[in-house]
C-alpha cells in the first residue's frame, strides 16, 4: 500500500447545446491516485475485503462560443474508491466543489454475477 500515481489529460471538444449553438470547451485534467489500504466496505452487492484508492481530481475549463470565451472555471473532486480482486469496483465516495458549490454522492455495486 502507499503507492501513488497521477494522470493529466489535455481535453478539447466541441458541445452542440440545443437550438443550432454550439460551444468549443478546452482545458486539462488532472488525476492524482493513492493506495490507501484494505478494509471491509459493504454495499447492497454484499460485504467485502477492498483496497479503497483516494482520488484527487482537479479540472480546469475554458468555454467559448464563437468569438466569445466564457470565464474559465475549476472543479475539484476528493473520492474514495473501493476494488475487490475478482469483482472489480464496489463503491466511490465523492466530494464535489464546483468554483465554491459543494456537493456529495455516493454510488455503490447493487449486484453482480460472474460466470
Amino acid at each position: 500500500m502507499g503507492d501513488s500515481w497521477t494522470q493529466t489529460y489535455t481535453l478539447a471538444g466541441d458541445m452542440a447545446m440545443g437550438d443550432g449553438l454550439s460551444a468549443q470547451s478546452s482545458g486539462t485534467a488532472t488525476y492524482n491516485y493513492s493506495a490507501v489500504g484494505i478494509e471491509t466496505v459493504s454495499v447492497p452487492a454484499g460485504t467485502f475485503e477492498a483496497l479503497k484508492v483516494a482520488i484527487s481530481t482537479h479540472l480546469d475549463i475554458q468555454i467559448s462560443m464563437g468569438a466569445e470565451a466564457g470565464p474559465p472555471f475549476s472543479i475539484s473532486i476528493q473520492s474514495q474508491t473501493w476494488f475487490v480482486e475478482g469483482v472489480g469496483w464496489v463503491q466511490t465516495e465523492s466530494t464535489y466543489d464546483f468554483e465554491g458549490f459543494v456537493f456529495s454522492d455516493l454510488i455503490q455495486l447493487q449486484s453482480y454475477n460472474i460466470p
